[in-house]
Parts: C-alpha cells; sequence; structure tokens
C-alpha cells in the first residue's frame, strides 16, 4: 500500500495547506468588528455584518484535497483486487452509497449481465476486505454516529470531489455555532438575565447584507448594553449552493481509518 499511502499523505499536504490559509484569515478578520448591535422594539438584536468573499484559493486548495482523498479509496480498491490474484479495470473503485438497497443492486449483487460492472469486482463478496468496504459505507458507518447515511463523512467526500471535478468548489461563512455564539455575547449589567434568547437557524452569512443571528428579550423596564465578550472565529464550509460541509479533517481521519484496516489484511497472493 505505499502508493496509496503516498496519496494518503499528499492528501494530507492539501489539508494542512488550506488550514494555514484558514488560520492567516483568521487573524485578518480577527482586526475587524463584523458585529453589531441594534434595536428592534423590545428585542436586542445581533447581525453579523456582510462577510468577505472568500480568496478562489481556497476553493483551489480545498478541492485538490477532495480529489487526492478520493483517489486514495479508489488505489485500496485496486490494491485489494491484485491481491486476489486478479487484474483490475477501470471500472473497479471504491463504492460510496447512502442507500442500502442501491448499494446491493449494484455492488453486491448485480445481474449476471452487468456482475463485470461492480466497482468492486474481482474482490470476494463478504470476504475480509469487502467486509471493509461494506463497513465503511455511509447507510452503514452512520448507525454508529447516529447520523443521516447523507450527512457521513465518505458521503460528504462524494458529493465534494463530485463538485470539484465539475466546478469550483464553493466556500462559504455559515453562521456561528450557536454554543459559540451565546457565549461571546455579553451584555451589562451581567447580573440581568434574558426572559427569551432566540438563535437563528445556522445558513451560510451574507455576502451583501447584515445577517441575523440572535435576538434576546430582557425584562421590561431594564435598560441593557450590549457588547461581545470575544472575538468569533472563522470556520469555513465547502461544496455548493444547496450543500455545505465543514469538519474535513474528518473527512481525512476516515480514510486513514480505512488505510489502516485495509493494511493489516493478510496478503492472499503475491
Amino acid at each position: 500500500l505505499s502508493g496509496v499511502r503516498a496519496k494518503l499523505g499528499r492528501a494530507y499536504e492539501h489539508l494542512s495547506a488550506l488550514y494555514d490559509e484558514i488560520a492567516r484569515l483568521s487573524e485578518q478578520y480577527a482586526n475587524t468588528t463584523f458585529v453589531d448591535f441594534s434595536r428592534d422594539s423590545e428585542w436586542h438584536v445581533v447581525s453579523i455584518r456582510p462577510f468577505p468573499e472568500f480568496p478562489l484559493r481556497l476553493s483551489l486548495i480545498a478541492g485538490d484535497f477532495f480529489i487526492n482523498a478520493r483517489a486514495v479509496l479508489d488505489h485500496i480498491v485496486w490494491q485489494l483486487v491484485l491481491r486476489e490474484g486478479k487484474q483490475p479495470k477501470n471500472t473497479n473503485d471504491f463504492p460510496i452509497f447512502t442507500d442500502t438497497e442501491k448499494f446491493i443492486h449494484e455492488v453486491k449483487s448485480p445481474t449476471k449481465k452487468s456482475e463485470q460492472r461492480s466497482p468492486l469486482y474481482g474482490i470476494p463478496v463478504d470476504g475480509d476486505a469487502w467486509a471493509i468496504i461494506e463497513r465503511a459505507q455511509p447507510w452503514n458507518h452512520s448507525k454508529i454516529d447516529g447520523l443521516q447515511p447523507r450527512h457521513d463523512m465518505l458521503a460528504a467526500l462524494a458529493l465534494l470531489s463530485n463538485i470539484d471535478k465539475h466546478r469550483i468548489v464553493f466556500v462559504s461563512m455559515p453562521l456561528v455555532d450557536q454554543k459559540i455564539l451565546s457565549e461571546a455575547v455579553g451584555w451589562t449589567p451581567s447580573d440581568i438575565q434574558p426572559v427569551e434568547m432566540r438563535l437563528a437557524a445556522w445558513g451560510p452569512l451574507s455576502h451583501e447584507e447584515p445577517t441575523e443571528v440572535m435576538r434576546l428579550r430582557f425584562p421590561t423596564d431594564t435598560e441593557v448594553s450590549m457588547h461581545m465578550k470575544r472575538r468569533l472565529r472563522i470556520g469555513p464550509t465547502f461544496g455548493d449552493e444547496n450543500t455545505q460541509v465543514g469538519g474535513l479533517r474528518s473527512i481525512y481521519e476516515r480514510i486513514s481509518k480505512i488505510v489502516d484496516e485495509v493494511g493489516a489484511l493478510p496478503r492472499v497472493n503475491g
């Protein structure tokens, strides 16, 4: 698996470069105040000013990570077919399915006519290598994390690498994590507690107009002034106009685990 691990290492280089760029941007934006406070009747409104668009370079580095990370999985399947003493085909790849039935129909039990088109053709069904691949499937692995299959990190990788093959990956600045946001906003006097707090639903920050992120209502006849106790950190997400994904390190960790599992298999041929 030396070639597989080299490809994984290259993916890590891109991931590290990406987070270095994000860290530099965080330092740049840390010197700017993006948060505004206003009043709407009895409500104190917290908004974030129009957020600058991220440089195109961020999309390009992220795309390089997605393509290399996805290639690691396909390289694994190629080597597993060779492990069985067979010649891999260009149709061999690492399948990623969010639906159990589709996996069975297209990968595990295709019709005789399309059997050789299975992406895992050449790898024994239900063998030790097959078990690793099936266990890693979003419809299967998501049971461990308690997530919907479409939110699984391999499903995210399949989406992101496919986007990058056809167009530039869109980088967005999502709303700040609600827990972080609620801890960063303060008020004076601090001993007065809001009687109601409303946090905006998760979504991207606007580049064109202020984005409301929080509303607080305090007891009647109290004078309260709002302020930020700490600056908000930048945490961009990646995807397209419909779906955005964060936590790219989790994608790398999932792939690394699969590589290690495959690397621990005993040799069959050769």
